[in-house]
């Protein structure tokens, strides 16, 4: 189920069934199979020590031969996921046997920061028993943040997690040569709050406000109250549940008559089934949205034809702070 690549030193996690990754409205393979498969499987290989300090890996399996805790934690910064075919390429799970197909993913260093480092993978599928007989998915590629836990800032990299980035880093060249967009480029946040019209922040993207007369005719918004299960154990809206939010709004947007959004579903597609028509999805994260907050606000708004931009609100109770922008990406569809 796993294995790291002597050559490339690349990871290489197998075997895993897709069916737990598949939405459970239409069972189909979409963008957001790709974003949790590829994030399994990484996960799964760090858990393995792979990019991990000899540090790292007793706290994680021997944390009472650690007396000091570590100082530091990672955080995704952003991620981008992305289809290789449109939706009639795409195999369909088996509803009576939907454990007969697995994924295969190989996960490579595509960049090393000053405090972050970016992982690049490729994600595959086959019916099991024909691992060679594997078809391309997609690809998904993300950056990670080195964040002091008490500081809650941006803190770089320690020599030691340098020299193992670096050391698998230089393996993957010729990964890295293969790809004509290899890493994640940061994404300008406030050059999309200024397309879309819809509502004002302030310079430092911590205040801002929906301007309900602009909104109907450039824009569409809903508001998702927070539940428990949309907090993760650092008690904040857990970044899955934010994509969910995001692709929910999607639905309702084409739904509705009246959006600006009304008519992009392709005739006969329902609108529970809108996120098939989504190629690639893109997301950086701006600011974590406590637990303690009332909802999560998305707004969607058309960037050009087949391109649909969206940032996200964290909105705290009345009076309780101010409302911030917490996350702002863009998605194409087919």
């Amino acid at each position: 189920m796993y294995q790291e690549d002597s050559v490339h030193r690349s990871a290489i996690v197998y075997n895993v069934p897709v069916s737990p990754f598949v939405p459970l409205q239409h069972l189909t393979i979409d963008i957001t199979t790709v974003n949790r498969i590829a994030g399994y499987s990484l996960s799964f290989a760090r858990e393995r020590g792979w990019l991990q300090t000899e540090q790292e890996m007793v706290w994680r399996y021997n944390p009472s031969e650690h007396t000091a805790p570590l100082e530091n934690t990672f955080f995704y910064g952003g991620w981008e996921a992305e289809l290789a075919g449109p939706p009639s390429s795409r195999s369909r799970l088996p509803v009576r046997a939907p454990s007969t197909m697995l994924s295969w993913c190989e996960c490579f260093v595509n960049h090393v920061g000053s405090s972050s480092y970016g992982v690049y993978v490729k994600v595959y599928l086959f019916t099991e028993g024909k691992m060679e007989d594997r078809t391309f998915l997609g690809s998904f590629k993300t950056v990670s943040v080195q964040v002091s836990k008490s500081l809650r800032t941006t803190v770089p990299l320690t020599p030691r997690k340098r020299n193992v980035l670096a050391n698998v880093y230089e393996g993957g060249a010729p990964l890295r040569a293969s790809i004509e967009k290899v890493k994640v480029e940061r994404i300008d946040v406030a050059g999309l709050l200024k397309e879309c019209h819809a509502f004002t922040a302030d310079s430092s993207l911590r205040k801002a406000s929906v301007d309900t007369a602009l909104q109907a005719g450039s824009a569409f918004v809903r508001s998702f109250h927070l539940r428990e299960t949309d907090i993760d154990f650092n008690l904040h809206l857990n970044q899955l549940a934010q994509t969910h939010m995001i692709i929910n709004t999607l639905r309702s947007a084409v739904k509705e008559n009246a959006s600006v959004f009304s008519g992009w579903s392709p005739l006969g597609v329902e609108p529970i089934r809108a996120d098939l028509m989504i190629e690639s999805f893109r997301i950086d994260y701006v600011k974590e949205v406590p637990q303690d907050h009332q909802c999560l606000t998305v707004v969607l708004f058309p960037l050009e034809p087949h391109r649909v931009g969206f940032l996200t609100l964290g909105v705290p109770w009345e009076e309780s702070g101010p409302t911030f922008i917490a996350a702002g990406g863009f998605f194409t569809l087919f």
